[in-house]
């Protein structure tokens, strides 16, 4: 088979090994069911497929050790499922279905020798949708398609991969969120970032007395190759190429606001601000760059491996991490079926909780992936939706 020309990126690299391997589960939900599900088949061999050659591809390392991308023949049946339960039950029958095997889903390894990616299609109302379709694929494959002490939110830990987890949504009006936007002259990622911050927080004081104000950090993830501007995937090849291949990252640690220090009762805005503050100042940081110096100077002496050991201790040392994607403002479709939900969530940290946060026609949905047996999906929903009403009275308060 052809070896495409483009070398894996750093991240992928770097976030596909033994020591850190990190995939991207995306939902998307339907108006209406599937008259034929297997009419999925077809749509992906002629469409998908053909618009997206890194999902006909798998790595494979070339004399110098270097991965890089080579295309294979893909089984779709290897990797299209279509789950059967039991027939004509309820919507919230089908909602506890559809949960466990989401949950499943996102601890299961890929099979190997195949490309990283799974589709499956749950022809099935829930309390959300007519239908979904779940992606899950690795996050090399996702980048490309997607164009201190003990306390309640603990810090991750090795082996967190194969732990049990669930996966729960809120859905905001992003109307709302600019509203309260312009009111505090933030931006909309403070504004979410804030209320998951303060929700956070009052969970865990919820859980344990007095760790609301405990020590706790999220980490955040930024694209240094913007920084110098983005190129074409051809200027990035050339020899002479002043840009660097692939997207390059940083991993920068946030410390979470205390739940003292900001005084959540009486001013709940100030996790909004101080949000701001803190990221605003690390965005400018010059360590963001250096990070990704850093990473790409060890993988240089000690390998891909050695880097994806740093990257695994930043996350073991963080209690949660946001993620963010901006989705379309109009209403996609696929497969014909138009699209009314969509979110989603990244496995294979070692974190106790991850958030992902998607906007999309005139919504914004978090979704939370959180170690069952250890975070109450439910409750901490609930702070979060809390939080947001406080904030969202607390701005409206501030502006008259």
């Amino acid at each position: 088979m052809e070896i495409v020309s483009e070398p894996v990126s750093p991240s992928g690299q770097f976030l596909s090994n033994s020591v850190l391997s990190v995939s991207i589960i995306a939902v998307m939900e339907f108006e209406q069911p599937f008259d034929d599900p297997l009419s999925i088949i077809p749509f992906l061999k002629d469409v998908f497929l053909p618009d997206l050659p890194r999902f006909s591809s798998i790595m494979v390392a070339d004399k110098d050790g270097v991965k890089r991308w080579k295309r294979v023949e893909v089984r779709l049946s290897d990797h299209v499922n279509f789950p059967v339960f039991t027939a004509a039950m309820s919507a919230q029958f089908y909602d506890g279905c559809f949960d466990e095997y989401l949950s499943k889903m996102a601890t299961a390894q890929f099979p190997q020798g195949q490309p990283l990616w799974e589709v499956h299609v749950l022809n099935y109302p829930t309390s959300h949708a007519a239908s979904n379709i779940i992606f899950k694929l690795h996050h090399s494959l996702g980048a490309v398609w997607i164009r201190e002490a003990e306390t309640p939110i603990r810090s991750g830990h090795s082996g967190v991969e194969s732990l049990p987890v669930a996966i729960t949504t809120i859905t905001f009006s992003l109307d709302h969120i600019k509203q309260i936007k312009a009111k505090l002259g933030v931006t909309l990622n403070d504004v979410i970032t804030g209320t998951i911050f303060l929700g956070t927080r009052m969970y865990m004081e919820t859980v344990s007395q007095g760790s609301g104000s405990a020590c706790s950090t999220s980490l955040v993830l930024f694209n240094t190759r913007m920084l110098k501007g983005y190129n074409s995937v051809q200027e990035m090849l050339k020899p002479d190429s002043k840009a660097p291949w692939g997207n390059h990252v940083a991993y920068l640690k946030i410390p979470i606001p205390k739940l003292g220090d900001a005084e959540a009762t009486n001013n709940p805005l100030k996790f909004v601000i101080n949000a701001r503050k803190i990221i605003k100042r690390k965005r400018s940081s010059i360590g963001v760059y250096l990070t990704a110096k850093y990473l790409l100077l060890v993988a240089r002496f000690r390998g891909p491996n050695g880097a994806s050991r740093c990257i695994r201790g930043t996350l073991e040392n963080t209690s949660m991490a946001i993620s963010n994607v901006m989705g379309p403002v109009e209403q996609v479709a696929f497969a014909s079926n138009p699209v009314n939900g969509l979110y989603f969530v990244v496995t294979g940290a070692p974190q106790s909780l991850g958030a992902g946060v998607t906007s999309y026609i005139g919504k914004l949905r978090v979704a939370l992936l959180a170690e069952k047996d250890f975070i109450d999906p439910p409750k901490l929903k609930s702070q979060i939706e809390k939080a947001f009403e406080m904030i969202s009275e607390a701005a409206c308060r501030e502006s008259t």
